[in-house]
């Protein structure tokens, strides 16, 4: 079996006027990659895009949860994430 598909929420650092308010949706992460180490990001650090809008905003993926674990209210709805979403196999 292969590895577990990824989500997380928006890294919203690298945006101008981030809302800051709220909870946020998490995203299903696609093109993830492991960086090389930096100073700042040590060996085995993810970078990933949310599968909605790749462009807009690269996700966090130091809080990054296997995505059967999102629960269904806090799961992007936008078209790219809603198709990838795997059945829920957490707790209510």
């Amino acid at each position: 079996m292969g590895d577990p598909l990824l989500a997380a929420s928006r890294d919203a650092s690298v945006l101008d006027r981030p809302n800051v308010r709220g909870r946020k949706k998490a995203h299903v992460a696609v093109n993830v990659q492991e960086l090389r180490s930096t100073y700042w990001e040590p060996n085995g650090s993810l970078m990933g895009d949310a599968a909605c809008n790749p462009a807009r905003a690269p996700l966090d993926m130091s809080v990054a949860s296997e995505a059967a674990d999102i629960h269904p209210d806090q799961r992007c709805q936008r078209p790219g994430c809603a198709a990838r979403w795997p059945p829920y196999r957490g707790l209510d």
